[in-house]
């Protein structure tokens, strides 16, 4: 499952509403009412071998948005799209070093680089279903080596 945490407000107190756990993840914008640009995603995944070095990690995400991916706080990879338009796309980021088999977290942060409604709307979509962000389908760790099966978190 994926648990996204919401930064908390000016208080001091803990919000109990401070992590989100879905088995999926949520599309940015209906969990934030765009009150954040930012959209924190965290999963957990078990690897089989250690041999991730030239792996791939593919995911669903929107045009006009940026993700950047760390496993287990490490600082794996970013990837963007500046297109101001509205559509779902497919982003790969591809891992340059190895991570030991086992446990890790999967962390990807989502940025949004604005909304466009007019060109889907004067294409006759809803604003509902222009106004999309974060990752919104699945998320899928592509293995580097044959003892590893492909992988779909989402």
């Amino acid at each position: 499952s994926f648990s996204e945490p919401i930064p908390p407000n000016s208080s001091k107190t803990p919000r109990s509403d401070s992590i989100y756990i879905n088995k999926s993840p949520f599309e940015q914008l209906r969990l934030t009412n765009d009150t954040y640009e930012y959209l924190i995603y965290s999963t957990n995944v078990s690897l089989l071998s250690g041999e991730t070095k030239g792996a791939k990690l593919r995911f669903t995400g929107q045009a006009a948005n940026a993700y950047i991916v760390y496993m287990d706080n490490e600082y794996v990879a970013q990837t963007y799209n500046y297109d101001h338009t509205s559509k779902t796309m497919t982003f790969t980021v591809e891992f340059n070093t190895d991570v030991e088999a086992g446990e890790h977290v999967l962390t990807i942060v989502s940025s949004s680089l604005g909304i466009d409604n007019f060109d889907g709307i004067q294409a006759g979509f809803t604003s509902s279903e222009c106004d999309k962000k974060g990752l919104t389908g699945t998320v899928v760790f592509e293995p580097n080596s044959d003892n590893e099966k492909e992988i779909d978190i989402t």
